[in-house]
């Protein structure tokens, strides 16, 4: 099991038999989102901050250390998501929270955040930075001090920080790619759907926050519907490779 310790940014890990009973526990520094990935031999990939970066780490069923990654970064950025592969890593870059910098006010410049396809043994393969842009839709309202305290619809507005999706933040399927940015503030944003062969975006699609509107199965990617290309790339997706 991977979860939270007492300080919400250590993530620890935990080995229980089937009575329940703990059999092993570790813990190691986080960033307030633990991340980790079960692999075909038993070992546990985790993903955490360090001194010298980031690292991915597989803890073996015995809770020793296996093998490890240390994927190329800079020193502002942080793991967002990861799908293990057969032969790599893929990973959604993303700004390093205030919360893991220490930092009450937003930096002066953030990273762009990126998506980038790893060896095992942590070489960069490629990598492709995302633009999310300005986010908006339709019934997003806001009031205060410019609106004169009426609501009025909100216009387009660019997010300060950015974010993975919190629901399926990074699918991969064969050479395809799925990977969700949002507004960290307001849960809006966009699913960028990239091609493994030629690196760039395809496509992307309007991502919500389920809360907008759940009637209308908000949460999931929402495309015009004579777009045969990218429906057919969403039903390659639901076989993906993700857990």
């Amino acid at each position: 099991m991977t979860g939270y310790g007492p300080n919400p940014l250590a993530t620890v890990i935990t080995r229980v038999d089937l009575s329940g009973k703990v059999e092993w526990q570790r813990t190691y520094p986080g960033t307030g989102k633990p991340q980790s990935r079960l692999a075909t031999d038993g070992a546990l990939w985790l993903a955490y901050p360090d001194r010298d970066g980031q690292l991915l780490e597989g803890v073996l069923p015995d809770g020793s250390t296996g093998p490890t990654a240390r994927p190329e970064c800079r020193a502002d950025e942080e793991i967002g998501a990861f799908v293990l592969l057969d032969d790599g890593f893929v990973i959604s870059w993303v700004s390093g929270s205030r919360m893991v910098r220490r930092e009450r006010s937003r930096p002066t410049s953030v990273p762009e955040p990126r998506v980038a396809w790893y060896t095992r043994e942590g070489e960069c393969l490629w990598s492709t930075p995302i633009a999310l842009g300005a986010v908006s839709f339709p019934g997003v309202v806001e009031m205060g001090d410019r609106t004169g305290w009426e609501i009025r619809p909100r216009r387009p507005w660019v997010p300060e920080e950015i974010g993975i999706d919190h629901w399926e933040p990074l699918l991969v399927s064969a050479d395809r790619i799925a990977a969700s940015f949002t507004d960290t503030r307001g849960g809006i944003g966009r699913t960028f759907f990239l091609d493994e062969g030629d690196r760039r975006v395809r496509a992307e699609g309007l991502l919500l926050p389920r809360f907008l509107m759940v009637e209308s199965g908000i949460g999931t990617v929402r495309m015009p519907r004579p777009c045969g290309d990218l429906w057919a790339w969403m039903r390659a997706l639901s076989g993906s490779r993700s857990p």
